[in-house]
């Protein structure tokens, strides 16, 4: 498991497997990153993609704050911690 924390403090457990372009897999609103069916999604995926999973606010191992804007900030903290360059959103 790794860290990062947003701008707003907030710390973000993740994981990252595999290698190729990223792709980010955000469980519901009752799983983790642990706990649900993101696991063996990731584990399909990460032959062709560097896969990124992480825990949703006051899931799992991350921390408690919620801030509506908050959710997209911390797929984009954990992937840009991963050093893929710029990001963007998809249908954009």
């Amino acid at each position: 498991m790794s860290e990062v924390t947003p701008k707003d403090g907030t710390r973000i457990a993740y994981e990252r497997l595999g290698s190729g372009p990223p792709v980010v897999l955000i469980d519901g609103a009752l799983c983790s990153r642990e706990f649900g069916p993101m696991p063996q999604i990731a584990a399909l995926l990460a032959p062709n993609f560097t896969v990124y999973l992480y825990d949703r606010r006051g899931r799992g191992a991350s921390g408690a704050r919620h801030v509506a804007q908050a959710e997209s900030s911390s797929a984009h903290a954990a992937v840009r911690r991963g050093d893929h360059g710029q990001l963007g959103s998809a249908g954009r």
